[in-house]
C-alpha cells in the first residue's frame, strides 16, 4: 500500500487566460458548453501587432512567447500564439472580433498580461476589445526581470531534507472564500537546497512540506513511542501561518539564505477499508483526507493515497489532530464514478477499522424555466455542478439542457456543490434555484447524504441589469487595466456572493461593461494596482467604502457610470 503524501493548497479554480499558477490536484471545474461559432468574412477579421521590451533597460526581447485567449464564455476558442523576432516584434492575423486577454512569457522575466498595472498580477490585465476588421498594431509589453529565492531545508538535527515541497503562497479571494494561492514552487535536492524563480515583486508566505515515504514496507519498529511527522512549516519555522513572516520580494533580485528548519509533531494513522467496489474491477480507488475547515489559510494540505486493489484496505500516516473529510473516489468508466465519504475526528489516537462504502454516482434531475416574457433557446444552456469544498472530484457534471428545459446530471458524487448555469444571453440572470423548500442558490446543493436529487427548479429572468462606463484617473485620463468590482451591499452566504459579485478589468480605452447583473443594491469600485481576485476581498471594499458608488439596480436597468480610480499601486 502506498503511504499518503501531501499536496499543498488545492485550489478550486476557474483561473482563465492561461495563468502560470500551481494548481495541486484541484477539483475540475466544469466548463460551459460552447455556442455555435460565428462565421466572419476575411475582411472582418482582425490583426494585432506590437513589441516586447525589457522594463528596466528598454531593450527589445526576442523569443518571448505571446498568447492570445478569448474570454467570452459563450464563444470559447483555442488560444492563438506567436513569438517575438530578433527585434522583439510580434504579429497575429486572422483574429475574430471579440474580447481577448493577451499575455507574454519569457525565461528570466515575470509573466505579464497586457495592460497589467504591476508585474505578475493575476487576472489583472487589460481586456482587448476588437471590432470587425480592426488592426491594433501599437501594443507594447514591458517585461520585468524576475526575482529568485534560494535557501535550504533541514530537519531538527540540521540534516538536509531531500524532496521537500517549497511554495510561495499569497491569500486571494475566489468563489466568495479566502484561499491561499500558490504562486511558485520547487523541490529540494539532496543537499536540501531549493530555488524558486519567475517570482514577481510583492509580499509572500513561504511554506514547506517535508518529503513523505513512498515504499510499501510495513513499519515494524520495536519502539512503542508515539509516531511523529513533519508538520507543514512556514518561514521562518512556524506551524501556523498567522505567526509566519512575510517575504517582501523586490523587483529583479536574488534573495538568498531563506532557510527553514522542519519540526516534528505528534501524528496519527488513519486506516480502514473501502467496500462496494465492483467485483473484478482493477480501477484505482483514490483516498483523500481534507481538513473540514474550509478556510484555506489554516495551512492543512490535502493528503492522498490509494486503496489496495485486492482487499480495499487503505492507510494514511502523518495525520495531525483535527476534523477531516475522508473521501474515496473510483472512476469506473467514461464519466462514471463511484464515491463515498466520512467525516472523522482525529484526537489522541490512531483511527482503525474505518469503513468507506462506495456507491454509484447519483442523478440530479431538474428543469429550467423562464420567468416573464422573452425568448430563450433552452438548448443553448448548460447546467453544471461546481464543488463548494476542497474535496477530490472526478468525472463530468456538465450537461446540456433539453428543449423543454429538463436536464439530468448523471454520476453526481457525494459532495457539496454550487449549481451554475451557462449559455444564457446577457439580459438573463439566475433568479432562483430551489429544491423543494431549500434555497440552493444561497446555500448550495448538499449531496453528502445522497448523491441524487430530483425536482431542482431553476428560474431565469430576462430582466438582468447591465452596467457600462469608464474609469479615469485624477487628471481625467482613461485608465486601462483598472479592476472594476461590483459587490452586493447585503451580507450574503459565500455561495450567493460568488454568483452576485462581478469583477472585470477595463479595456485598452478604459471602458468596461458588466452584464447579467442580478437586480439589487451594490457598491461599485475601480481599483488600480490589484487584480480581479484581490479586488474581491471584503476588507478591501470596507477600507475604501467612502469611495464606492452606491447603486440600486432595478429590473432591466441600463446604467452608465464614470468612476474615479482608487490607486493601490504602492500596495503589492
Amino acid at each position: 500500500m502506498r503511504p499518503a503524501r501531501f499536496l499543498l493548497f488545492p485550489l478550486v479554480t476557474g483561473l482563465a487566460w492561461g495563468q502560470a499558477v500551481t494548481l495541486s490536484q484541484a477539483p475540475p471545474i466544469a466548463q460551459p458548453a460552447p455556442a455555435a461559432p460565428q462565421q466572419y468574412k476575411p475582411e472582418e477579421l482582425c490583426t494585432i501587432a506590437g513589441i516586447v521590451r525589457n522594463a528596466v533597460t528598454g531593450e527589445p526581447l526576442r523569443k518571448a512567447e505571446v498568447m492570445l485567449m478569448r474570454v467570452e464564455p459563450r464563444n470559447p476558442q483555442p488560444p492563438a500564439r506567436t513569438s517575438t523576432n530578433a527585434e522583439g516584434r510580434f504579429a497575429m492575423k486572422a483574429i475574430e472580433p471579440g474580447q481577448y486577454r493577451l499575455s507574454v512569457t519569457r525565461n528570466g522575466f515575470v509573466r505579464s498580461e497586457y495592460g497589467a498595472r504591476k508585474p505578475g498580477s493575476l487576472m489583472g490585465g487589460t481586456t482587448l476589445s476588437l471590432s470587425k476588421g480592426q488592426t491594433l498594431d501599437t501594443i507594447e509589453f514591458r517585461l520585468s526581470p524576475h526575482s529568485v529565492i534560494t535557501g535550504r531545508i533541514v530537519d531538527e538535527d540540521g540534516d538536509p531534507v531531500m524532496g521537500a515541497s517549497v511554495q510561495l503562497v499569497r491569500p486571494r479571494y475566489f468563489q466568495g472564500r479566502k484561499q491561499m494561492l500558490p504562486m511558485s514552487n520547487a523541490m529540494t535536492n539532496d543537499l536540501g537546497e531549493y530555488r524558486l524563480f519567475g517570482v514577481a515583486p510583492g509580499k509572500y508566505y513561504l511554506s514547506v512540506t517535508g518529503r513523505q515515504s513512498y515504499n510499501y514496507a510495513v513499519d515494524r519498529t520495536a519502539s512503542s513511542k508515539p509516531e511523529e511527522g513533519y508538520a507543514p512549516t512556514y518561514y521562518p519555522g512556524v506551524e501556523n501561518i498567522a505567526s509566519a513572516t512575510q517575504l517582501n520580494v523586490p523587483l529583479g533580485r536574488a534573495i538568498q539564505g531563506v532557510d527553514v528548519t522542519l519540526r516534528k509533531t505528534l501524528t496519527f494513522r488513519v486506516k480502514g477499508k473501502v467496500t462496494g467496489a465492483p467485483s473484478g474491477s482493477n480501477r484505482p480507488v483514490m483516498i483523500s483526507l481534507t481538513a473540514k475547515d474550509e478556510d484555506m489559510l489554516s495551512g492543512m494540505p490535502r493528503m492522498m493515497s490509494s486503496a489496495n486493489r485486492q482487499n480495499g484496505e487503505f492507510e494514511l500516516s502523518g495525520v495531525r489532530l483535527g476534523s477531516y473529510v475522508l473521501q474515496a473516489v473510483s472512476p469506473e468508466g467514461p464519466n462514471e464514478v463511484m464515491s463515498g465519504r466520512l467525516v472523522i475526528e482525529v484526537t489522541d489516537h490512531d483511527l482503525d477499522n474505518l469503513t468507506v462504502s462506495l456507491s454509484p454516482g447519483g442523478e440530479v434531475q431538474g428543469s429550467i424555466r423562464m420567468e416573464g416574457e422573452g425568448s430563450l433557446n433552452m438548448r443553448d444552456l448548460s447546467v453544471y455542478l461546481q464543488p463548494g469544498t476542497r474535496s477530490f472530484m472526478m468525472g463530468n457534471t456538465n450537461v446540456r439542457v433539453k428543449e423543454d428545459g429538463a436536464f439530468v446530471i448523471p454520476n453526481a458524487p457525494q459532495d457539496l456543490f454550487d449549481v451554475r448555469v451557462s449559455g444564457a444571453p446577457p439580459e438573463f440572470y439566475v433568479k432562483s434555484i430551489r429544491l423543494g423548500e431549500i434555497d440552493v442558490l444561497g446555500n448550495g446543493l448538499d449531496l453528502t447524504q445522497s448523491a441524487s436529487a430530483s425536482g431542482l427548479d431553476i428560474v431565469l429572468s430576462p430582466t438582468a441589469a447591465q452596467l457600462e462606463g469608464s474609469v479615469v484617473d485624477e487628471k481625467g485620463d482613461p485608465v486601462r487595466g483598472a479592476t472594476v468590482t461590483l459587490r452586493p451591499t447585503k451580507s450574503e452566504p459565500a455561495a450567493l456572493v460568488s454568483q452576485l459579485l462581478k469583477s472585470i478589468t477595463t479595456d485598452q480605452n478604459g471602458a468596461f461593461r458588466i452584464r447579467s447583473i442580478t437586480p439589487g443594491e451594490y457598491n461599485l469600485l475601480a481599483f488600480d494596482g490589484v487584480d480581479t481576485l484581490e479586488a474581491q476581498d471584503p476588507d478591501l471594499f470596507q477600507e475604501h467604502s467612502a469611495d464606492a458608488v452606491k447603486l440600486v439596480l432595478k429590473d432591466s436597468a441600463r446604467e452608465t457610470k464614470q468612476l474615479k480610480v482608487v490607486s493601490l499601486q504602492d500596495k503589492p
